[in-house]
C-alpha cells in the first residue's frame, strides 16, 4: 500500500540555501528569556521548540536555564515512549542544565528508550496499550528516523481525532518536508494544543507555505487566534505573498492581525494598487468615523460618572488613533506624481480630487487632527464640566453603540453601555436590547438580558421561547439568580485588575477561559492538585483579586494564557514577567 501513493508524494529537498526553503532552525515567537525560572514559562518553551529538537537543532538546551523546560522534556519522553526525543535526551544529559539530578534524569530516560527502540526490551513495547498509544509510538519511530513514512502514513496520523496523534503528524510532515501536506498543517492552526506545533512546521518549510497560508487565512475570517497567528507568520518572510497576506488581515475581523498587519506593511514602505488603496481607505473611513462618535460623545460620557463606561469609551479611542496613522500612511504612498498634486500634500494620494476615496481621506485626516489636539489638551483644575447629562441624548448614544456592528472592536464599550442602563427604557432602546439577547457572545446575551432583567421583564419574556437551547440555558440561570458568580463582564474587569496593562478587548480573550472559585472550592483544587504526581502540581493559578470590595479568587488556567500569547505575541513579555511573579507568591 505504501508504495502505491509513493508516486503520488512530493518530499521537498531544500538546501538551507535555497531563498524559498525555511530556516533549519524553525522561527519561534518569542526569544528565550533566561532570567524567567516559573513552571509556566518552562512548559511552554518546552511546547514551542519541542520540533527544533526533532530536527536536531539543540541550542535551545544550552540556552535555557529554566529546570522545568527539562523537567517536562523529560517526563514527556519518559511517559510517553517518545523514542524521537532520545537526541535531544543525550544532548540534556551532556550539557550545562540546571542541576545534575535533571541531567541523570535526562541520561537515565534515553538508555531506557533507547532500549525499547532497539527492542532490547520487547515488554517494553508490549506495555503499549491501546489503538491511539500504538498508533502514536509507530509515529515516534517513524520520527525517529526507523524508516521513510509515506503519505498515507502521515494522513492517518493528521486527521486522528487524538491530539498527540495528530502532532506527531505534523512533526513526520515538517521533519520530512511533505509538501502537499501543508494544507493539513495550515489547517492546524486552530486545533487547540497544536498552534505552536504548526506554526514551527510551517516556518520550516517557509515561503513555500505561503500559499496554503492564504487559503486558511480566507476561511479563518473572524477567527481572532488564527488570523493573528498568519499575521506574525507572514510577517517573517518578505515579498509580494507575503504583503497580501497581511494586507487580507487588515480585513479581517481581529484586532490584533489588523494592528501588526498595517505596522509590518508601513514599515516595508508597500506600494498599494488603487484598488487596494481604495479597500485600506474604506478600512480607514471606518475607523476614524468610531473615532469621530467616541470624541463627539466624550464630555457626555465623563459627566455621567460611569467609571466602566469611560474607561471603555477611552480605549476605544486610544486603539483608533493607534492604527490610524498606519493606515493613513499606506493609503498616502502612493505615485509622485499624484502626491505632488496642488494641495494633495497632505490629501489622499488619488489622482482625482473628487473622487470619493479622496474625499473620505481628507475626512479621515481631519479626524485624526482633531483627536491629537484634543489629546494634547489638559483640563484645568477647578475646570471641569459638570453638565446635567439629557436623557434623550444619552438614550440615542446608547442605542447607537447597541446597534453598531464594528468588526475590530467595540464589544466592550457595548457591555459597558449595556450595564449603564437603569429605569423606564424608550421602545427603540427595548427593541435594542431584544435584538441582543440573541448575541452569540456571552459577555453581550448576557449583559443585555440583565439589563432587561433590571428594567422590563417582558423584554426578555417576548423573545426567550425564540432563543437557541443553549443560549436559554444560560439566561434562564441569570434570571434565577441575581447573584451569579461567574458573569463574563466581572471575569473581565477582574483580569483587567490583575493585568492592567492589557486593554479590554484584549482582556476578554483570557477571561473567557477563567472562573471564580469559592473559598471551599479552592481549598478542594489544593488538596486535589497535591496528589497529582506528573507533570506538575497545577495547571493553573488561584489569583485573588478585589473586585468592587468583594475579596474574590480567580481560577486562570495555563491553556488560557498561553493562549493570550498566541493571539497577542507583542504582549508576551509583559504576561511572562506578570505570571512569573504571581508563580512565586502563590
Amino acid at each position: 500500500m505504501p508504495a502505491i501513493f509513493k508516486k503520488y508524494r512530493k518530499k521537498e529537498d531544500l538546501a538551507p540555501e535555497d531563498s524559498k526553503a525555511g530556516n533549519p532552525r524553525p522561527a519561534d515567537q518569542g526569544e528565550i528569556h533566561p532570567g524567567l525560572k516559573g513552571r509556566f514559562y518552562g512548559e511552554m518553551l518546552f511546547r514551542k521548540t519541542r520540533f527544533r529538537h526533532l530536527v536536531r537543532d539543540f541550542s535551545v538546551l544550552n540556552e535555557c536555564t529554566n529546570r522545568h523546560f527539562f523537567s517536562a522534556l523529560a517526563v514527556h519522553a519518559g511517559g510517553n515512549n517518545d523514542v524521537s526525543m532520545i537526541p535531544a535526551l543525550y544532548a540534556a544529559a551532556a550539557g550545562t542544565g540546571p542541576d545534575e539530578a535533571l541531567r541523570q534524569q535526562a541520561s537515565v530516560t534515553a538508555s531506557e528508550l533507547e532500549e525499547i527502540k532497539n527492542g532490547r526490551v520487547p515488554a517494553g513495547r508490549k506495555e503499549i496499550q491501546g489503538a491511539a498509544e500504538k498508533k502514536r509510538f509507530e509515529a515516534y519511530l517513524l520520527l525517529a528516523g526507523e524508516r521513510e513514512p509515506s503519505a498515507i502514513d502521515m494522513l492517518r496520523l493528521l486527521r486522528s481525532n487524538d491530539t498527540e496523534t495528530r502532532r506527531t503528524g505534523l512533526y513526520l510532515a515538517g521533519k520530512f518536508r511533505f509538501r502537499e501536506m501543508i494544507p493539513e498543517i495550515c489547517d492546524a492552526l486552530d486545533i487547540e494544543g497544536l498552534e505552536y506545533d504548526a506554526l514551527n512546521v510551517l516556518g520550516y518549510f517557509g515561503e513555500i507555505a505561503m500559499a496554503g497560508i492564504r487559503e486558511k487565512l480566507l476561511a479563518s475570517t473572524g477567527n481572532i487566534k488564527t488570523t493573528s497567528l498568519i499575521a506574525t507568520f507572514a510577517g517573517r518572510f518578505p515579498g509580494r505573498e507575503s504583503n497580501e497576506i497581511l494586507l487580507n488581515c487588515l480585513f479581517s475581523h481581529s484586532k490584533p492581525a489588523l494592528k501588526r498587519a498595517a505596522s509590518i506593511l508601513n514599515d516595508r514602505k508597500v506600494f498599494l494598487s488603487e484598488g487596494e488603496r481604495a479597500k485600506v481607505t474604506d478600512i480607514a473611513y471606518a475607523i476614524a468615523s468610531r473615532l469621530g462618535f467616541c470624541l463627539g460623545a466624550g464630555e457626555m460620557i465623563r459627566n455621567t460618572g460611569n467609571e466602566d463606561l469611560v474607561c471603555a469609551l477611552n480605549e476605544e479611542i486610544h486603539f483608533c488613533r493607534s492604527v490610524l496613522p498606519d493606515l493613513i500612511r499606506l493609503i498616502q504612498a502612493g505615485d509622485k506624481s499624484v502626491s505632488i498634486l496642488t494641495g494633495t500634500e497632505k490629501g489622499s494620494g488619488f489622482a482625482d480630487p473628487y473622487d470619493i476615496y479622496s474625499f473620505r481621506l481628507d475626512e479621515i485626516l481631519r479626524i485624526k487632527e482633531i483627536a491629537d489636539k484634543l489629546s494634547g489638551q489638559r483640563t484645568r483644575p477647578g475646570k471641569e464640566s459638570k453638565k446635567r447629562v439629557m436623557p434623550g441624548d444619552l438614550t440615542s448614544w446608547l442605542i447607537n453603540i447597541l446597534d453598531s456592528d464594528y468588526i475590530f472592536s467595540g464589544k466592550w464599550l457595548k457591555a459597558c453601555a449595556l450595564r449603564s442602563i437603569h429605569g423606564p427604557v424608550s421602545d427603540d432602546l427595548k427593541l435594542s436590547l431584544s435584538a441582543l439577547l440573541f448575541n452569540p457572545s456571552l459577555l453581550i446575551s448576557g449583559e443585555a438580558a440583565l439589563a432587561a432583567f433590571r428594567t422590563d421583564i417582558r423584554i426578555y419574556n417576548s423573545v426567550a421561547g425564540r432563543l437557541p437551547a443553549g443560549l436559554r440555558s444560560y439566561l434562564e440561570a441569570l434570571k434565577k439568580d441575581n447573584h451569579y458568580e461567574n458573569l463574563v463582564f466581572d471575569r473581565v474587569k477582574a483580569v483587567k485588575t490583575l493585568l492592567p496593562g492589557l486593554p479590554a478587548e484584549e482582556a476578554m480573550i483570557l477571561a473567557g477561559k477563567t472562573r471564580f472559585v469559592n473559598t471551599s472550592e479552592k481549598n478542594d483544587l489544593r488538596t486535589t492538585s497535591t496528589k497529582t504526581e506528573v507533570p506538575s502540581q497545577t495547571d493553573y493559578l488561584l489569583m485573588p483579586v478585589n473586585l468592587e470590595g468583594k475579596e474574590k479568587t480567580l481560577l486562570i488556567p495555563f491553556r488560557a494564557l498561553e493562549e493570550m500569547i498566541l493571539t497577542c505575541p507583542d504582549r508576551e513579555n509583559y504576561l511572562l514577567e506578570r505570571i512569573e511573579e504571581a508563580e512565586k507568591t502563590e
